[in-house]
């Protein structure tokens, strides 16, 4: 059982209102009047404490919101309204299918997933939408790599549906473990090979940096492994940039740079990126964002009016970018 209620706070409020209910009926003064409403104010206090936790825990309510509007209904409603949700706070989590997250499973046993690093997808927002959360419908899911599916699959592990929850832990724990196996692949190569030509070692180390980059970029770790992560790929990155100067890791490294708040070299890489022959509508988001972030607007000025109907192929980034030129 999932959510552990202090079954010894719900008998007290059942014993204080089932004792208020009595003392109604030989209540001689104002006296004894005034201390049946404060025992009954103390229970509805108590038990609407443990409706607002349940409501946080269980549905992600709002706990304050959830306490006052529990608290006055158990106050004004009478002593009746406490008894009948005292047993139920006692009875629906031992009857209710409601688990934790699943942490640790053997999930190559649940489903095999293969989970390839697909090119991000105009419809990938379509599971912001998605009603049905069938596990045939979300297992087609299971095939794009990009931050809004993972932080999707992070919410299911929340479900009160068992299928949900597995499939879930397995596309997280398997994507992680790829990223991680192609790390460790291309360190061990490194260690393996020390004398690699300047080619190969420039595939190894642009690889490395992807790679870094994607276990921050996804949000697979927690926010502090992730910063680590963020500072690894660009260590890489580094190195593959003193070997050969890529457009596409230019771009890569200016996002890097941009995420790390250090938006003089995020711009300096964006603007050379462009120069080496990176698509001009891809990096200018980007650069915009950039200098939006920095403050520069007298070069974010110069910057939108030089680029005045720029125009690119990717029709979502396509909607952004008209948004600013």
């Amino acid at each position: 059982m999932w959510i552990n209620f202090s079954d010894k706070r719900i008998y007290f409020v059942i014993t204080l209102e089932v004792t208020n209910i009595i003392l109604l009926f030989k209540i001689d003064s104002l006296w004894e009047l005034l201390i049946i409403l404060l025992s009954h104010f103390i229970a509805s206090f108590i038990l609407a404490s443990s409706v607002a936790g349940f409501l946080k825990v269980l549905y992600k309510y709002n706990y304050t919101e959830s306490f006052f509007l529990s608290l006055s209904l158990f106050f004004f409603l009478g002593p009746l309204s406490v008894l009948l949700g005292a047993p139920f706070l006692l009875i629906y989590p031992k009857v209710s299918k409601i688990q934790t997250p699943v942490k640790d499973i053997d999930y190559d046993i649940i489903y095999s997933l293969e989970i390839p690093a697909e090119k991000r997808m105009l419809d990938e927002g379509a599971i912001r939408f998605l009603k049905d959360k069938s596990i045939e419908r979300l297992i087609y899911f299971t095939k794009f790599t990009n931050a809004l599916t993972v932080d999707f699959f992070k919410k299911l592990l929340y479900s009160d549906q068992d299928e949900l929850r597995l499939l879930a832990n397995s596309y997280l724990k398997n994507l992680e473990k790829s990223i991680q196996d192609y790390i460790k692949e291309l360190i061990s190569y490194i260690y393996d090979y020390p004398d690699l030509e300047s080619s190969r070692r420039f595939f190894i180390e642009k690889n490395l940096c992807i790679l870094y980059w994607e276990l921050y970029y996804l949000r697979l770790v927690e926010d502090e492994i992730g910063i680590k992560y963020l500072y690894k790929a660009k260590e890489h990155g580094e190195r593959a940039l003193e070997i050969k100067r890529s457009p596409i890791l230019l771009f890569l490294m200016g996002r890097i740079e941009l995420a790390m708040r250090d938006y003089k070299k995020a711009y300096e890489y964006l603007m050379e990126s462009i120069e080496k022959g990176m698509e001009k509508g891809k990096v200018l988001p980007y650069i915009i964002e950039t200098l939006y972030r920095a403050k520069d607007f007298g070069l974010l000025r110069k910057v939108l009016e030089k680029n005045e109907g720029a125009y690119m192929l990717n029709p979502k980034a396509l909607n952004f970018l008209k948004a600013w030129v």
